[in-house]
């Protein structure tokens, strides 16, 4: 059955809806690049007006944010990720490079990427094309057992909300955490607390904050 037609009214109600949003994003837009091109270099302004493209103000924002971190207008929630990270890690007895885990478990780099790539431990990024692993993962020369099946049962995907669902107490297990659960065999118990974990919001997280090369 076709939709019913919809009423000039109703249509222009819309169109008045849309032109107030379009108007409303468009000054907290100019808003944030007046803060922002304040510390861009002039050079990259230059750029802005002589191209009029998305690329040069996407370049110019780029330019103002590393002359001064501070402009950034998500600093502060990448400062509290990064603190978060760092508490997260400390935790976890610190991180491992790909080559301390392969000479670890005794096996190669390739293996330990393929761990990676399936989702069987948790990896952080590291730069563009390397990775940490939180060392909580691992008991003396393997992987910690049962822990591929904690992080597939649950729904967290952001590597830093896992390794935060790893070492988080759990209420229903006496305040045992899933970690302390693998750790004292009661595989299936850690399974269990991993699958009620996550949330819709954290299905699509952001990057975790890289790990800065030593």
């Amino acid at each position: 059955m076709a939709a019913p037609a919809r009423s000039a009214g109703s249509l222009e109600t819309a169109s008045r809806t849309r032109a107030t949003l379009e108007r409303t994003a468009l000054d907290r837009a100019a808003a944030v690049l007046e803060r922002l091109f304040a510390h861009a270099p002039a050079a990259a302004l230059r750029k802005v007006v002589d191209e009029a493209s998305l690329a040069a103000v996407t370049g110019a924002l780029s330019a103002a944010v590393a002359a001064d971190p501070g402009a950034d207008p998500l600093a502060g929630a990448r400062a509290r990720g990064v603190a978060r990270r760092d508490e997260l890690l400390a935790q976890a007895g610190g991180a491992l490079s790909p080559a301390a885990v392969a000479e670890r478990t005794g096996m190669s780099r390739q293996s330990v990427n393929n761990w990676r790539r399936k989702g069987q431990l948790i990896a952080l990024p590291r730069g563009r094309r390397d990775f940490a692993f939180p060392a909580c993962q691992f008991v003396e020369d393997r992987l910690v057992p049962g822990l591929d099946r904690v992080l597939a049962a649950s729904a967290l995907r952001h590597p830093l909300s896992q390794l935060e669902m790893l070492l988080a107490p759990s209420p229903r297990m006496e305040g045992a955490s899933p970690l302390a659960l693998l750790r004292a065999g009661r595989v299936e118990d850690a399974v269990a607390v991993a699958a009620a974990s996550g949330s819709a919001l954290d299905h699509e997280a952001p990057a975790a904050p890289r790990i800065a090369r030593a």
